[in-house]
């Protein structure tokens, strides 16, 4: 299977054993880093954005995004397949991912209209309302609602797609090199700080998506 005839694919089983991993690129853009040394990488494939977490040699991670426009809202990343290796799902990396593009590049991440069954409970435990500046907007008409997961049970549907989907907010101040300059007075222990997301705050979370 090609990994661009995965944009279709329904994740609703939570079966994803069979999505294929994708070899990136020796050239692959250098994002940043995150706790434990984990490196992000991105590169464009078939006009979309993979994003993919390196630990030590090897990618063990990724999230296919596209970009769109919502009307009201401006532009999103729609993200279309992610997945993380077996032996490194207890990690949060797909979580971990998802806040390193908001936070630390500060972009509005737009979740699939069609959600695993993992992610339909860990929207509904609600433990990443404080993980997240949420939203759920409406695709067609760019209306926003106030992440709420009552809101959330009453505006989507398991069994089939709405028109509603979680939008996840990119930070007003990402954390990235440019944008962190004044971080220089703070010493040399701290010159490559603008480079790091912190993410600790998903130890309470069991399960990754």
């Amino acid at each position: 299977m090609k990994l661009t005839d995965l944009i279709e694919m329904t994740q609703r089983g939570g079966n994803l054993e069979g999505m294929p991993f994708p070899e990136f690129p020796s050239d692959a853009k250098f994002e940043g880093k995150m706790e434990g040394g984990l490196e992000v990488y991105s590169f464009k494939h078939a006009g979309t954005i993979i994003f993919g977490v390196k630990m030590k040699d090897e990618f063990v991670s990724f999230n296919q995004v596209s970009e769109t426009t919502l009307p009201h809202v401006g532009k999103v990343l729609l993200s279309q397949n992610m997945k993380t290796k077996i032996e490194f799902r207890g990690q949060k990396l797909s979580l971990k991912l998802m806040k390193f593009i908001t936070v630390h590049l500060g972009l509005n991440l737009l979740l699939g209209d069609v959600h695993s069954i993992d992610t339909v409970k860990l929207l509904k435990s609600g433990k990443l309302d404080d993980k997240f500046e949420m939203k759920l907007v409406n695709v067609k008409t760019g209306e926003l609602v106030d992440w709420s997961v009552a809101e959330y049970e009453a505006r989507t549907r398991v069994d089939k797609k709405t028109e509603w989907s979680v939008l996840l907010l990119g930070s007003k101040n990402p954390f990235y090199e440019s944008n962190c300059n004044h971080l220089g007075y703070l010493g040399k222990e701290h010159e490559n700080r603008h480079m790091w997301t912190y993410l600790s705050q998903f130890d309470d979370i069991e399960s990754d998506i």
